[in-house]
């Protein structure tokens, strides 16, 4: 879930601009507060009313249903270069460290 948050926080700041942004991350943290409380309020309210199995799978619904909610409105973004400050492939970074002999002492 942390992952989550964290990537989609990084999209926000990625997508909008620095003013536009304070409102986003505020309008997601927000949101994330309030679902959180009136999910553990819907939760408890399924369970009592039709039991625990009905509570997963009203939630599996719930969650499909957002997984397509972010699948059909969510914009692709642009692929991002692999490449070091030299340009070099990202991969080609790990050869430096791991050919320093002191570095590799360490692990």
């Amino acid at each position: 879930m942390s992952t989550a948050f964290t990537l989609t926080m990084a999209y926000l700041a990625e997508h909008f601009s620095a003013r536009q942004t304070t409102s986003a991350l505020a309008a997601y943290v927000t949101g994330n507060v309030a679902s959180n409380f009136f999910g553990r309020l819907m939760s408890a309210a399924v369970a009592d009313t039709f039991g625990i199995s009905s509570n997963f799978l009203t939630f599996a619904a719930l969650n499909l249903f957002g997984a397509a909610l972010v699948w059909f409105t969510l914009q692709k973004t642009s692929a991002m270069m692999h490449a070091d400050a030299e340009g070099r492939p990202a991969r080609a970074a790990w050869r430096v460290p791991l050919q320093n002999a002191e570095l590799r002492a360490c692990f």
